[in-house]
Protein backbone atom coordinates (compact mmCIF):
# COMPACT_ATOMS: atom_id res chain seq x y z
CA UNK A 1 0.00 0.00 0.00
CA UNK A 2 1.71 3.09 -0.94
CA UNK A 3 1.05 6.36 0.86
CA UNK A 4 1.74 9.82 0.06
CA UNK A 5 1.91 12.44 2.59
CA UNK A 6 2.58 16.08 2.14
CA UNK A 7 3.16 18.72 4.95
CA UNK A 8 5.33 21.86 3.82
CA UNK A 9 5.98 22.69 0.50
CA UNK A 10 8.74 25.39 -0.27
CA UNK A 11 8.91 26.82 -3.06
CA UNK A 12 12.65 28.91 -2.46
CA UNK A 13 13.98 30.90 -5.35
CA UNK A 14 17.28 31.58 -3.42
CA UNK A 15 15.91 35.20 -2.74
CA UNK A 16 16.96 35.90 0.63
CA UNK A 17 15.74 32.12 2.21
CA UNK A 18 17.73 30.51 4.77
CA UNK A 19 16.37 26.73 4.25
CA UNK A 20 17.43 25.42 7.10
CA UNK A 21 15.78 23.64 9.70
CA UNK A 22 14.99 26.79 11.81
CA UNK A 23 13.33 28.60 8.60
CA UNK A 24 11.37 25.66 7.08
CA UNK A 25 11.27 22.41 9.63
CA UNK A 26 9.09 20.80 11.75
CA UNK A 27 9.78 23.27 14.40
CA UNK A 28 8.35 25.43 12.19
CA UNK A 29 5.19 23.84 11.39
CA UNK A 30 3.14 24.80 14.41
CA UNK A 31 3.73 28.83 13.57
CA UNK A 32 1.41 28.60 10.56
CA UNK A 33 -1.90 27.80 12.52
CA UNK A 34 -1.43 30.70 15.58
CA UNK A 35 0.09 33.33 12.44
CA UNK A 36 -3.04 32.11 10.60
CA UNK A 37 -5.63 32.94 13.79
CA UNK A 38 -4.09 36.11 14.02
CA UNK A 39 -4.37 37.23 10.75
CA UNK A 40 -0.72 38.23 10.17
CA UNK A 41 0.13 40.25 7.28
CA UNK A 42 1.37 38.22 3.84
CA UNK A 43 -0.90 34.89 5.12
CA UNK A 44 -3.69 33.29 3.16
CA UNK A 45 -5.99 30.46 4.20
CA UNK A 46 -7.07 28.61 1.20
CA UNK A 47 -9.82 25.86 1.38
CA UNK A 48 -10.15 26.07 -3.06
CA UNK A 49 -8.21 25.58 -6.13
CA UNK A 50 -9.32 29.16 -7.49
CA UNK A 51 -8.27 30.73 -4.12
CA UNK A 52 -4.85 29.27 -4.64
CA UNK A 53 -4.16 30.53 -7.75
CA UNK A 54 -5.33 33.85 -6.48
CA UNK A 55 -2.75 33.70 -3.37
CA UNK A 56 0.04 32.67 -5.62
CA UNK A 57 -0.60 35.49 -8.03
CA UNK A 58 -0.47 38.13 -5.03
CA UNK A 59 2.88 39.06 -4.73
CA UNK A 60 2.04 40.40 -0.92
CA UNK A 61 1.51 36.71 -0.02
CA UNK A 62 4.42 34.68 1.63
CA UNK A 63 2.77 31.48 2.84
CA UNK A 64 -0.35 29.73 2.22
CA UNK A 65 -2.14 27.74 4.77
CA UNK A 66 -4.45 24.49 3.13
CA UNK A 67 -7.37 24.90 5.71
CA UNK A 68 -9.44 21.83 4.57
CA UNK A 69 -8.04 17.74 4.38
CA UNK A 70 -7.34 17.63 0.60
CA UNK A 71 -7.25 20.45 -1.89
CA UNK A 72 -7.25 19.65 -5.31
CA UNK A 73 -6.09 21.78 -8.19
CA UNK A 74 -7.48 21.97 -11.89
CA UNK A 75 -6.78 23.91 -15.18
CA UNK A 76 -9.83 26.14 -14.53
CA UNK A 77 -8.72 27.55 -11.21
CA UNK A 78 -6.20 29.79 -12.96
CA UNK A 79 -8.13 31.18 -15.28
CA UNK A 80 -10.59 33.18 -13.12
CA UNK A 81 -10.93 37.09 -13.82
CA UNK A 82 -8.03 39.00 -12.29
CA UNK A 83 -5.54 36.71 -12.38
CA UNK A 84 -2.40 37.92 -14.72
CA UNK A 85 -1.38 36.11 -17.73
CA UNK A 86 -0.38 32.49 -17.70
CA UNK A 87 2.32 31.54 -16.83
CA UNK A 88 1.75 33.19 -13.03
CA UNK A 89 5.11 35.10 -12.31
CA UNK A 90 6.54 33.76 -9.02
CA UNK A 91 9.74 36.02 -8.03
CA UNK A 92 9.49 35.49 -4.31
CA UNK A 93 10.21 32.62 -1.66
CA UNK A 94 6.44 30.92 -1.15
CA UNK A 95 5.83 28.57 2.24
CA UNK A 96 2.39 26.30 1.69
CA UNK A 97 1.39 24.22 4.23
CA UNK A 98 -1.47 23.09 6.59
CA UNK A 99 -3.25 24.37 9.67
CA UNK A 100 -2.69 20.67 11.75
CA UNK A 101 0.30 19.88 14.21
CA UNK A 102 3.50 18.79 13.23
CA UNK A 103 3.36 15.51 15.22
CA UNK A 104 0.21 14.36 13.77
CA UNK A 105 0.57 13.12 9.96
CA UNK A 106 -2.19 11.55 9.40
CA UNK A 107 -4.14 15.10 9.83
CA UNK A 108 -1.74 16.71 7.40
CA UNK A 109 -3.47 18.07 4.38
CA UNK A 110 -3.37 16.58 1.24
CA UNK A 111 -2.27 18.87 -2.39
CA UNK A 112 -3.45 17.51 -5.00
CA UNK A 113 -1.63 18.97 -8.36
CA UNK A 114 -3.67 16.94 -10.47
CA UNK A 115 -0.93 16.99 -13.49
CA UNK A 116 -1.44 21.13 -13.89
CA UNK A 117 1.05 22.22 -15.77
CA UNK A 118 2.65 25.74 -17.30
CA UNK A 119 0.63 27.60 -14.80
CA UNK A 120 3.21 28.40 -12.59
CA UNK A 121 6.98 30.50 -13.67
CA UNK A 122 9.55 30.29 -11.42
CA UNK A 123 11.75 33.25 -11.34
CA UNK A 124 9.27 34.69 -14.25
CA UNK A 125 11.18 38.50 -15.18
CA UNK A 126 13.74 38.15 -12.97
CA UNK A 127 17.09 35.95 -12.31
CA UNK A 128 17.31 33.67 -9.21
CA UNK A 129 20.04 31.87 -7.85
CA UNK A 130 19.87 28.25 -6.91
CA UNK A 131 21.16 27.14 -3.53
Amino acid sequence: MAAALVAVVVICLGLGCQCDSSAHGPRSALRPRRRALEGAPGDAVVTTGAQFAAALADPSVRLLLLARPMLQLHDADFSAPGLPALPLPLTRNVTVTGLAPADDPAAWPLLDLNYVKDKVGAGVGRASEGH
